[in-house]
C-alpha cells in the first residue's frame, strides 16, 4: 500500500475501509439537522478512532463556520484528546463537556464543509513515510495536538486557522500513516509557536520603550 492512495478512513486506527468523507456523510446522516453532543458524535464514531474526532473538532477553524461560544470548548476537548491519543487512552472530557451540544445548522455547516476538504484530501494523502509508529513519536504528536488545542483558546487573531490546519494534518497523518502530513503538521504548529513568540517579543519591546527600566514613573 505504500505509495498508493489509501481509502481515507482511519485504516491506521481501526483497519477499516471507509473513506473519511462517507464517514462525514453517515454522521451527517445520523444528524439529521438536529444537535449532537461530543458524546454522540464519540459514540456515532466508535471504532474509526480517537483521531477522527479530533479532526472533526478541528474542522470549524479551518472552515467559514461561526462557532461563537464553542471556541474554549472545542480547544479543550481537542487538548484532552490530544493527551489522550498521544497515550493511548479512551475519549474522555471532564465535567459536563461530552455532554455540550452542538447546534444542528453549525454541525451540518462542520461536517458538509468537511466532506469537501476530505474529498480533496483523499486525492493526495497516502501511507508513507510511516514514522508514526516509531517509540515515542505517538505521544509527541498527541502532546503538540493537545499545545494546539489550548492555542486556540488564545485570544489572538488571525491564527486560528493555522492552528486549526495543524491539529487537522496531524490527526490525518495518525489515521492515514502518513509522515508527510505529520511532518507539514509539526511546520504549521511551529509557525504558530513563532507567531506567539514574536508577538511577545514586540509586545515587550514596546513595554520598555514605552516605560524605560528605572525611569522616573
Amino acid at each position: 500500500m505504500t505509495g498508493s492512495p489509501v481509502e481515507m478512513g482511519v485504516a491506521g486506527e481501526h483497519g477499516g475501509g471507509s473513506r473519511l468523507s462517507q464517514d462525514l456523510r453517515a454522521l451527517l446522516e445520523r444528524g439529521r439537522g438536529g444537535a449532537l453532543t461530543l458524546n454522540e458524535i464519540e459514540e456515532a464514531l466508535r471504532g474509526r478512532g480517537l483521531a477522527m474526532l479530533i479532526f472533526i473538532l478541528a474542522l470549524p477553524f479551518c472552515l467559514p463556520v461561526p462557532i461563537v461560544g464553542f471556541t474554549i470548548p472545542f480547544g479543550l476537548a481537542i487538548a484532552f484528546f490530544g493527551v489522550r491519543l498521544g497515550f493511548g487512552l479512551r475519549p474522555w472530557l471532564p465535567g459536563g463537556l461530552l455532554e455540550k451540544k452542538i447546534p444542528g445548522h453549525v454541525l451540518e455547516r462542520i461536517l458538509r464543509g468537511g466532506e469537501g476538504v476530505a474529498r480533496w484530501m483523499e486525492r493526495v494523502v497516502r501511507s508513507r513515510w510511516d514514522f508514526t509508529r516509531w517509540p515515542g513519536m505517538r505521544c509527541a504528536i498527541g502532546v503538540v495536538i493537545a499545545l494546539c488545542g489550548l492555542g486556540l483558546m488564545l485570544p489572538v487573531p488571525f491564527t486560528n486557522m493555522i492552528v486549526g490546519v495543524a491539529i487537522i494534518l496531524l490527526a490525518l497523518g495518525i489515521m492515514e500513516g502518513d509522515g508527510l502530513f505529520v511532518v507539514l503538521g509539526f511546520i504549521a504548529a511551529a509557525g504558530f509557536c513563532g507567531i506567539i513568540g514574536a508577538m511577545f517579543f514586540l509586545g515587550r519591546l514596546g513595554w520598555e520603550t514605552l516605560w524605560p527600566a528605572g525611569a522616573p514613573g
